[in-house]
């Protein structure tokens, strides 16, 4: 980004950027916020999987983005640990965050900009792109939104994640409706909704009208468990992902229970031996 920006001679090319292109157009994070229902919703779902949109290390500890009700009024703050070296990564996100909003929404739900680092020389460059008073030198980067705002309804891109599921793992889920077995069962009741992240064994177990208890004794007596059986549905649903190319490695982290990249490329790699990189590569070829 630094690079880039020297180059353009462009010092405020992070709002620019993230004011031209929308978060959907380069992230399954971005994919999902329109998918939602409400601006309430879409927050949820950037909180959750925001490190699916940029995979860097140690940029805030625990959750980048709150949501904080303060005496009537209400913030989205970026808790972002490097702001004042590294301000760029708050104002692209900011500026996705209040120009996307705008592609659908006939007001911006944004009232504020709040800032942590000084006054910069483009200052008015923020004002130009955030369309609100900015403010600088603050304890906190936040947007301030209308107090109601999320409730505002979304709903951009509702069939997204069910397009790509039905695309790419409709063989394996044919496989699975015709298994005898409580594994197979598992498998079935999970795979539509792994991206949900609630993969707990007594939620299928509702589902199945039996106890957790007797859940974990039926896949014993099968010979596996269910930490086994939900990583063997994942492996096989990110191997179907995978041999398609339409599907970003983030899409499939997503769609397979994981909020992190690294962390489904470490699953991956544990289950197979080899990255997803590299057994895309190996599929296709």
């Amino acid at each position: 980004m630094h690079l880039v920006t020297e180059a353009t001679n462009d010092p405020a090319l992070a709002l620019h950027f993230g004011a031209a292109i929308g978060m959907s157009d380069i992230s399954i994070v971005g994919l999902l916020m329109e998918a939602s229902n409400t601006i309430g919703d879409a927050y949820t779902q950037l909180r959750r999987y925001g490190r699916l949109a940029i995979e860097s290390e140690g940029i805030s500890d625990g959750s980048r983005f709150d949501l904080v009700e303060e005496q009537g009024r209400l913030f989205l703050v970026d808790h972002q640990r490097f702001a004042d070296d590294f301000p760029e990564l708050t104002e692209v996100a900011f500026a996705w965050l209040v120009c996307g909003a705008r592609r659908y929404l006939d007001r911006s739900p944004v009232i504020k900009a709040t800032f942590t680092w000084p006054k910069p020389q483009y200052w008015r460059q923020y004002e130009q792109v955030l369309q609100c008073p900015v403010e600088f030198g603050a304890k906190r980067s936040a947007l301030e939104m209308h107090s109601d705002s999320l409730t505002w309804p979304v709903k951009q891109n509702t069939d997204y994640v069910f397009g790509i599921l039905e695309e790419r793992a409709e063989t394996l889920l044919d496989d699975l409706r015709s298994a005898n077995t409580a594994a197979g069962r598992v498998k079935l009741m999970l795979a539509p909704s792994l991206n949900e992240g609630d993969a707990s064994a007594a939620s299928i177990a509702r589902q199945m009208g039996i106890s957790r208890q007797t859940l974990f004794r039926w896949l014993k007596d099968e010979g596996t468990d269910y930490s086994s059986v939900v990583n063997s549905l994942r492996c096989d649903l990110a191997k179907q992902y995978l041999q398609g190319s339409g599907v970003s490695l983030s899409e499939v982290a997503y769609l397979v229970g994981f909020s992190e990249g690294a962390s489904f490329t470490r699953a991956f790699k544990r289950w197979t031996g080899i990255t997803p990189s590299e057994y895309r590569r190996r599929a296709v070829s």
